[in-house]
């Protein structure tokens, strides 16, 4: 079988273009803003709509009475919740791919519990994508785990993709490092171009 180089660098073309991930703009990821040296209330989050129970936090502050965390964090604050929900709408839309939705969830020095629980969810408008949650996080305090959702989009629309996070149970859930990735998916034709390209880097290597 002769693959010319053309069609066989377009075919790698193709398959480095699947490859690659782009990142969608997460308003205030980290929690950086508003900029406070202890904590905020009432839900009072740049860019993130929450209620009474959340606000951002900054653990160095109270490192020192063995409330905050000594390692882990990204930035100076994170988001805490105490309750309820925080959630923001970005300006992205649903498209046909592959998204990718990371976060870090920790739990306090001080905190009581055994366990905190907390779930993260991908939205489209008031559609729930998919989501993922653990009601026993079972971590040391002053721990952090790195959580990953995946989505697999099979369609677009024009609904706006939304994140929400969530208290589950236990003294207090803590967020950081928001970050959304998508991956497009080819097209029938380019993903006989990708085939192509299989078939070619085999017959290279044969060679």
């Amino acid at each position: 079988m002769k693959i010319s180089k053309r069609i066989l660098a377009l075919a790698l073309g193709t398959v480095a273009g699947f490859s690659q991930a782009t990142p969608i703009a997460i308003s205030n990821a980290g929690f950086e803003g508003p900029v406070t040296g202890t904590y905020t209330i009432g839900g009072d989050i740049d860019n993130w709509v929450g209620g009474g129970a959340t606000g951002v936090f900054a653990p160095a502050y109270y490192s020192a009475a063995g409330a905050g965390f000594i390692a882990g964090v990204t930035g100076l604050q994170t988001a805490y919740l105490n309750g309820g929900t925080v959630q923001q709408t970005l300006m992205s839309t649903l498209d046909a791919g592959i998204y990718t939705l990371r976060t870090r969830v920790g739990d306090r020095a001080d905190g009581s519990a055994a366990f905190v629980g907390y779930s993260v969810e991908l939205m489209a408008g008031s559609l729930v994508l998919a989501s993922i949650s653990q009601a026993n996080f079972a971590t040391t305090d002053d721990g952090w785990i790195d959580t990953t959702l995946t989505f697999i989009s099979t369609g677009s629309s024009t609904d706006a993709l939304g994140i929400r996070l969530s208290y589950v149970s236990g003294d207090q859930v803590n967020f950081d490092d928001v970050r959304l990735d998508f991956q497009r998916v080819p097209e029938p034709a380019s993903l006989a171009l990708v085939g192509i390209a299989l078939l070619g880097m085999g017959a290279l290597r044969r060679r």
